[in-house]
């Protein structure tokens, strides 16, 4: 039985070493892959540079009021909320 299986694989490397096409046919299709490997990882990093959420701007929309305008409003509402209770009562 081993005796068939040393003819066959001598026969296949004979009809290998006879066709060069068989024999660089892998090479070209690993070249392929590594190619389309390189392909899909630029468009993976392509997708996460996307996907960065942009950066935030510290400029705050609105207006802020200065400190001594509210604590005027602070003291203001705290008369308006005592008046309020001494007319209600």
């Amino acid at each position: 039985m081993s005796i068939f299986v040393v003819r066959a694989f001598v026969h296949m490397r004979e009809v290998l070493a006879t066709n060069q096409k068989l024999v660089a046919k892998p090479n070209d299709l690993e070249k392929k892959v590594r190619d389309h490997d390189c392909d899909i990882q630029e468009i993976v990093d392509v997708i996460r540079e996307i996907r960065r959420p942009l950066p935030s701007s510290a400029r705050n929309i609105g207006f802020e009021l200065p400190a001594s305008v509210l604590r005027l409003q602070i003291a203001t509402s705290k008369r308006a909320q005592i008046f309020c209770s001494l007319c209600t009562s």
